[in-house]
């Protein structure tokens, strides 16, 4: 059974079709990727994942409950996490605050040893007391993780975790994330344009354009999928 379950999702911004029946699933423990040109309609999906846009039709299912139902501040108590394209951090703590921040909103409180797990397994811990206002992108991005995997979630879902690192950084962050999966059993969606990073981690892709979902499949399939060939290399974007 999947962990979330998304049907015929479609949403409208004063007449514009941001989303057209996208419909997906992410099974537990696994890597689902969102990937589109510009304007597709990821973030919208992971949007409406998050409560923060209401669909104007079609049906989200997280572990059997109802999303629709429920309110943006109850998702982290379902078990539900989220980072940003710009790392959203208290600029005024120190990395080891900025944690415990996500350990506290999780549903059974969490304790010393949970913050010191999350800080090793994100290669944070000699950074613990550090400002995180001096700290550098790659950096910062690694704490708003540690933060959210801290409210201990079944589903982490990530925008644009590489967004503005180096290649290096790109697959460091990569194999963070594949350790996340494989230690913790957290499932991940991800909306990223970094394709080397999205092909080499995924489970399962979701490709959108124009707000329609035009294919779904492995990384396989879907790198060798024409319609897919043919709105990347329209776009201009980083081919497959």
């Amino acid at each position: 059974m999947p962990l979330l379950q998304v049907d015929d999702l479609r949403v409208s911004f004063a007449g514009v079709h941001a989303l057209q029946g996208a419909s997906f699933a992410v099974d537990p423990g696994t890597v689902t990727a969102l990937i589109g040109p510009n304007g597709a309609g990821k973030t919208t999906a992971f949007n409406c994942i998050s409560r923060v846009v209401a669909p104007r039709s079609g049906s989200i299912h997280f572990n059997g409950t109802d999303l629709l139902r429920q309110r943006p501040s109850e998702l982290v108590r379902l078990g539900i996490a989220r980072t940003f394209q710009h790392a959203a951090l208290f600029e005024s703590l120190d990395v080891l605050d900025n944690i415990r921040v996500g350990a506290e909103a999780e549903r059974t409180k969490g304790s010393a040893s949970q913050v010191g797990d999350v800080l090793d397994l994100l290669g944070l811990a000699e950074h613990a007391h550090d400002d995180v206002a001096g700290l550098p992108l790659g950096s910062r991005k690694r704490v708003e993780l540690a933060r959210a995997l801290a409210s201990r979630p079944s589903l982490l879902l990530l925008d644009e975790p590489a967004g503005g690192l180096t290649h290096q950084e790109v697959m460091e962050i990569r194999d963070v994330l594949l350790s996340i999966r494989r230690e913790l059993g957290v499932a991940i969606l991800i909306v990223e344009h970094h394709m080397a990073m999205i092909m080499s981690m995924s489970d399962h892709v979701v490709v959108l354009a124009g707000g329609r979902q035009i294919s779904s499949g492995t990384p396989e399939e879907i790198r060798n999928d024409p319609e897919v060939i043919k709105v990347y290399l329209g776009a201009g974007d980083e081919q497959l």
